[in-house]
């Protein structure tokens, strides 16, 4: 980059390139664990058990491309290149559903208990899996089962009172939803308002109802001859599927490949100067709509990098997860929504709904993740939005996409898990009919990071072509992507897709075993026998380095395990992980947010941040998922309050006068939380 100052050159790797274990050896697994993602995963009587698929390098992988898209953006405003970082434990340590804000404001965090608040009933010929958030929910599903006289105590109208007493509940409903088939209790379930989704078989998962409708697989030949059904792409850009364009390339297929000339850019502008002295997103408005996770993290990526970033909710329908822990403010919500601001307005009425258009219409981004057909009841149809702004760039990102016979669906991140084959496959083997379940909320960090890529290449396309687009991404198809190549070898071979639990073809031992303390664990993954032989040094069993090969290894499995656990048993997470790394072993840490906090690789590269948010007070949150040289996260602003910065965006975007605002403010229509 010094001899070519416009490059922009990116390093991918698994702990960074800075700190005390950049130099270490590290696996998918192994970032995983690092990351925060693992330690919940799994029943609480066993280990942690890792996520099927390539999660921490697909992470990886898709938050360079989020650094590199910024980047390249800069770039074409100041003719300046960059280097850029790009840690797998960082990247998976921003998927790990706000562990560390919610530890550092309440002094806990949630351990492994299988699917616990999400829990999973079994059906005739399957699974559903049902989430009850709120109380109308909790009614429904009475109302649903009979209103047996055990479960009306007013104590389960509340979620945590719920939660205490689930083993009554699930006792009810287990019983049940034994008499129901898993689609059907689903369909109904959802015509009820309940967040319920059967949990699929792989190839159930592959070929139901709604992938057909969607054609979410698509026939790709992978190798001569060899033609599976690969998933479709996630993307979907006005109307039309963004996929697979073909097979990976046989090794030097392309040796004699001619190279086109690279595309020219604008010439440098003249404020060159001036672009370099702001944030890149410093010059864009985005218009947040969403609620939960998936949406408000794509408006807090852009916030992070200097977009003006207006959340719009009401009193009436607050973003949800500024209620998952009472009170108005909380550290997950501080976590997805810092440096936004809040304008407080009910779209359920005319006038509201009115400013929000006019708001619109001067935006860049707009985001959503509503339900479908909700915007089209406020008045806030997108083809509308579009034809006032032909400029605007929509990012919409649904469960179950917006198309197709499930499309209505609501659910969440679990509910995701259960539709699209992963939660069947996130298990023990030897228990592949009873499954585990996860609390995790994957996908919707995942969907965040892939809603910022898509409005920076979009933006990108707008300053060629002068119009907006519309991208939609269905998160179930984001999941079977992450997990396409077990998807598409059960279509080649149908029973071929099982839960591998934490076994790997990669080698052997591969795994995870106890430390000292009460849940705690490591990651070791022995790839080489060079390896084995080192770990065989510190365990005491020296002599083990003969046996050769994985295979040979795995024979003595149960022989193996019991070795590594006693002398792991005896040792912290981070001590296994310091001195097997220092031998040459791939190891980690299974760390959850206490042990993050006293990781000194991550605290030598200061990745966490605090935040002093109002009426909650220090918070610390996850640090960017990548570095780019240059181009740091603005300065640590909290997260508004509901409505906190209603007059001056009603002033300087609305052009309303003071009696304007107070009179729509009196009318109900407005809505403002004054900080002290």
């Amino acid at each position: 980059t010094e001899r070519h100052p416009h490059l922009i050159a990116v390093t991918m790797s698994d702990f960074g390139s800075s700190g005390p274990h950049a130099d270490y050896a590290g696996s998918d697994m192994i970032a995983v664990a690092a990351g925060g993602m693992l330690y919940r995963a799994g029943a609480p009587e066993k280990p942690p058990v890792t996520v099927p698929g390539s999660l921490g390098y697909d992470t990886l992988a898709v938050s360079a491309a989020v650094g590199v898209a910024l980047a390249y953006w800069y770039r074409r405003r100041t003719r300046k290149g960059c280097t850029i970082d790009v840690s797998a434990q960082e990247a998976v340590a921003n998927l790990a559903d706000w562990g560390v804000p919610i530890y550092s404001t309440l002094g806990i965090y949630q351990h492994r208990e299988g699917a616990g608040s999400y829990p999973i009933y079994r059906c005739k010929d399957g699974w559903i899996r049902m989430l009850i958030f709120s109380k109308r929910q909790w009614h429904a599903v009475l109302d649903w089962i009979g209103r047996p006289q055990e479960l009306l105590d007013p104590l389960f109208e509340e979620y945590f009172g719920r939660y205490a007493n689930r083993p009554l509940i699930d006792r009810y409903l287990s019983e049940f939803f034994a008499g129901w088939n898993m689609i059907e209790a689903a369909t109904e379930a959802q015509r009820r308002g309940l967040a319920a989704t059967p949990l699929l078989r792989p190839a159930e998962a592959i070929d139901n109802p709604h992938t057909r409708a969607r054609s979410s697989f698509v026939p790709m030949e992978i190798l001569p001859g060899v033609r599976p059904r690969v998933p479709a792409g996630f993307y979907t850009i006005d109307g039309e599927r963004v996929g697979p364009r073909g097979r990976a390339p046989l090794a030097g297929e392309h040796q004699q490949l001619e190279l086109r000339p690279a595309l020219r850019e604008p010439a440098q502008p003249t404020n060159a100067a001036g672009h370099q002295a702001k944030p890149p997103l410093a010059d864009l408005f985005v218009v947040d709509l969403g609620t939960g996770v998936a949406g408000p993290e794509v408006g807090r990526l852009l916030a992070d990098f200097g977009a003006e970033v207006v959340k719009v909710e009401s009193k009436t329908a607050p973003d949800f997860v500024r209620t998952v822990i009472p009170g108005d403010i909380n550290a997950p919500y501080t976590s997805s929504n810092r440096g936004k601001q809040s304008l407080g307005v009910n779209l359920k009425t005319e006038r509201g709904a009115a400013l929000a258009r006019r708001l619109v219409a001067q935006a860049d981004v707009l985001i959503e993740n509503s339900a479908v057909g909700v915007l089209e009841r406020l008045g806030l149809e997108i083809a509308r939005l579009r034809a006032d702004n032909p400029r605007l760039i929509v990012f919409s990102t649904r469960l179950l996409g917006s198309s197709g016979p499930w499309c209505k669906w609501i659910g969440y991140g679990p509910n995701a898990h259960a539709v699209s084959g992963l939660q069947y496959l996130w298990n023990y083997p030897e228990d592949a009919e009873r499954p585990a379940g996860s609390t995790n909320i994957h996908p919707d960090h995942y969907v965040g990071r892939l809603g910022a890529l898509a409005v920076l290449a979009a933006l990108v396309r707008r300053e060629r072509t002068g119009r907006g687009m519309h991208i939609d991404v269905a998160q179930f198809e984001v999941l079977q992507q992450l997990i396409g190549d077990v998807l598409a070898a059960e279509t080649l071979v149908g029973g071929s897709a099982r839960p591998a639990g934490n076994d790997s073809p990669l080698g052997y031992p591969w795994g995870v075993y106890p430390c000292a303390g009460d849940d705690e664990w490591c990651v070791i993954n022995v790839a080489t026998d060079e390896q084995w032989a080192a770990l065989c040094r510190h365990i005491g069993r020296p002599e083990w380095a003969a046996v050769r090969g994985a295979a040979a290894r795995r024979k003595r499995r149960e022989e193996i395990d019991a070795a590594i656990a006693e002398w792991t048993g005896s040792q912290e997470p981070l001590e296994v992980m310091r001195v097997l790394q220092d031998a040459g072993v791939p190891a980690a840490a299974v760390e959850h947010p206490a042990l993050q906090l006293a990781d000194p690789h991550l605290k030598a590269r200061g990745f966490f941040r605090t935040i002093e948010q109002p009426r909650l007070g220090s918070v610390c949150v996850e640090g960017p998922c990548f570095r780019a040289e240059g181009h740091e996260p603005t300065d640590d602003r909290p997260a508004p309050l509901l409505g906190q910065h209603t007059r001056s965006i009603c002033r300087r975007r609305l052009g309303l006068s003071d009696g304007e605002i107070e009179e729509l403010l009196a009318a109900g229509v407005l809505e403002e939380t004054q900080v002290p």
